[in-house]
């Protein structure tokens, strides 16, 4: 028969502990990520609750995000004509004798927008 050292019986115990140790970590990070699960599914009910409420549903609001969509492109695409249209009178009111002052106060922007557009624009004359 043999007997247990004092030593055996310490390192049988630390080795224990250490399972122990080793399984409640395994199973706080289970519960962590568990609880993420739930907290992300709150957040995507929350997010449809949302969608019904503000917008009618889903497809009502992909249907609105579409029409936004195209009245911004038809905002940007009149947004750049009206630009053109304005540098092209400030080089005609330039090439007349108008200050940058003057140009400035007429149309709210700084002497030093207004010249770098014109910068801007003899490169993209050039082009």
């Amino acid at each position: 028969m043999r007997t247990n050292t004092r030593a055996e019986r310490d390192a049988r115990r630390r080795a224990a502990y250490a399972r122990q140790r080793a399984q409640r970590e395994a199973a706080a990070v289970r519960n962590a990520v568990r609880e993420d699960a739930r907290a992300a599914a709150r957040r995507a009910a929350d997010a449809i609750d949302a969608l019904e409420d503000g917008w009618g549903g889903r497809a009502r609001a992909l249907s609105e995000l579409d029409e936004l969509s195209q009245a911004l492109v038809k905002l940007q695409r009149e947004e750049l004509k009206l630009r053109t249209q304005r540098d092209e009178l400030i080089d005609a009111l330039r090439a007349a004798g108008a200050s940058w002052t003057l140009l400035a106060l007429r149309t709210g922007l700084s002497r030093q927008a207004l010249i770098k557009r014109r910068g801007v624009a003899d490169v993209a004359g050039r082009a």
